[in-house]
């Protein structure tokens, strides 16, 4: 009989600790439920700047950069924006193009060209700024 209630403790026994491990607060880089929360995914970036300087019809192009792989898109338009300044003695606002394939990139660079040499008649000039 002994034996019995010896059993009988030893399952309450391990029954309570395995509640008492799956009602654990979750830990720390959890969602709560157990479950890892994603990563964000480091990608290669492919970016391109442009400056369109009104005053002598003009447009300014980098390159097409490629950026290391990383969760965040590369911020160029600030770094651009001194270079032409510079280099060209202007100021124009800027704007950069970001895309996570290389084609993507070159056709969005000559769309923005195309456009802005069909419709506003500017002359486009390749920096060659590489970030």
């Amino acid at each position: 009989m002994v034996r019995g209630n010896v059993s009988k403790a030893l399952l309450s026994i391990c029954l309570f600790a395995g509640m008492a491990v799956a009602l654990t607060p979750a830990e720390a880089g959890t969602m709560g439920n157990g479950s890892a929360r994603p990563k964000p995914v480091a990608k290669a970036h492919y970016s391109f700047c442009w400056g369109a300087w009104p005053r002598t019809s003009t447009a300014y192009f980098s390159t097409i950069i490629t950026s290391a792989p990383s969760p965040a898109n590369p911020q160029f338009e600030t770094p651009f924006r001194s270079y032409l300044h510079e280099t060209y003695r202007i100021g124009p606002s800027t704007e950069c193009f970001i895309a996570l394939s290389m084609d993507d990139a070159v056709a969005g660079k000559k769309k923005e060209e195309a456009s802005l040499t069909d419709l506003q008649k500017m002359k486009i000039v390749e920096t060659d700024w590489k970030g």
